[in-house]
Formats: structure tokens, C-alpha cells, sequence
């Protein structure tokens, strides 16, 4: 018998949402692209996929297919709920 102790890290919720150096979607196209929404628990797996492919093909779509995006985190405590954390995301 193994036995792994598992240890879960805090749920985060998406805070402020940033969207620097766009010029072709807007920044609710690309955060609709990303699935993110302020105030509900972020999907890291959804985030990159809509990061990395969901984006990309839209970019790619317009002829751009150098596309790259870079985001930015900032985790942080939530102050209405110690059991949660909260984390701003810059999208450049």
C-alpha cells in the first residue's frame, strides 16, 4: 500500500483582467476567447489552451501567424474570503 499525501493549494478567482498592445479584437473579444470572467474560479487548463490555440487561430485567421501572447500574473489574498486567493492577469 502507497500512500500520497495530497496537499490542495488555494482556489483563485480571477480578478482585474488587462489586455495591453491589441489592436485588432478588442479586450472583451480576447477575454471571451480566454473564458475569463471577474469573480469566478479560474481554469489554469481553459486559460492556456485559450491562450495558446483558441487565440492563435483567430490571429491566424487576420494573417497574423507570428502571433504570441504574454501574460502577466499577480496572486494576491482575497480579502473577503481567506480561504480563497485572487489573481490579476496582464495580457500583452
Amino acid at each position: 500500500k502507497i500512500v500520497v499525501p495530497v496537499t490542495e493549494g488555494r482556489v483563485f478567482r480571477v480578478g482585474d483582467v488587462k489586455v495591453e498592445g491589441n489592436s485588432i479584437f478588442s479586450e472583451q473579444q480576447i477575454t471571451a476567447y480566454l473564458g475569463l470572467q471577474k469573480g469566478e474560479i479560474i481554469n489554469g487548463e481553459r486559460f492556456i489552451k485559450g491562450l495558446r490555440e483558441d487565440l492563435a487561430k483567430v490571429y491566424g485567421s487576420q494573417g497574423f501567424v507570428l502571433f504570441d501572447a504574454d501574460p502577466e500574473t499577480e496572486f494576491k489574498d482575497n480579502p473577503t474570503n481567506p480561504k480563497e486567493g485572487v489573481v490579476d492577469i496582464t495580457i500583452n
